[in-house]
């Protein structure tokens, strides 16, 4: 059984070995693709001649699916790293009605959540669960091919979880009330003049900046 945290790259192939072993015994190797990153190991879950992850339209997993997320969960459910669930859609667009992609890749996501959940993946393990419509394609030739539409899981090496922890953590305490009142016109367009002419001596130094990065300094 898998325990403790996997962060170099050798544990994290021996994490994908024993991942395609679980995925083997379920004859589920066609349906996930395993892949090792610098930032973790991704699982790539889409369609495949198992039939549809999803029933056509909704966030509803189909019972093939719903196995193969209640194993891994079993298999995931004692290691100490966190996960990050996304869901996928291709760019086909609902016809009528008010619900978009945002909000059929948020639910699947969610729905794939549930059932590793249900299998024993604890909520200490997820860092984030979201929705990312048709914004990251796998086949960027063909936006609406169904390899579009898919669950990613992430798991992450503890060095990756404190980058999104950097990226995520919480402002100093503060109220809204205590912020600086907005910069009139007069002073706004100094401001913007300022930074312009700081952008061009920086350059001319050689040492590229952004008018973006000096208004930083004024803050």
């Amino acid at each position: 059984m898998l325990s403790g945290e996997f962060n170099s790259q050798q544990e994290l192939e021996v994490l994908a070995e024993r991942v395609k072993q679980e995925l083997s015994g379920i004859d589920a190797l066609g349906s996930v693709a395993v892949v090792i990153t610098p930032q973790g190991l991704k699982l790539v879950i889409a369609d495949s001649e198992k039939g549809p992850m999803f029933y056509r339209g909704g966030a509803k997993v189909t019972p093939f699916y719903q196995d193969l997320l209640l194993s891994l969960a079993r298999l995931f459910s004692n290691i100490e790293n966190k996960m990050i669930i996304t869901g996928h859609t291709d760019a086909s667009r609902f016809k009528g009605g008010r619900k978009t992609n945002w909000e059929l890749s948020s639910n699947r996501a969610n729905s794939a959540r549930y059932y590793l959940d249900k299998g024993g993946l604890q909520e200490r393990h997820i860092f984030q669960v979201s929705g990312m419509s048709d914004t990251a394609p796998i086949d960027l030739d063909n936006p609406k091919s169904g390899i579009n539409r898919r669950i990613e899981l992430y798991i992450l090496t503890a060095e990756t979880l404190r980058q999104l922890n950097e990226v995520y953590k919480e402002f100093p305490a503060f109220s809204f009330n205590e912020q600086k009142p907005p910069l009139n016109e007069h002073e706004l367009d100094s401001l913007i003049d300022s930074s312009k002419q700081q952008a061009i001596r920086e350059a001319t130094r050689n040492q590229p900046t952004t008018p973006f990065e000096v208004m930083k300094r004024y803050d």
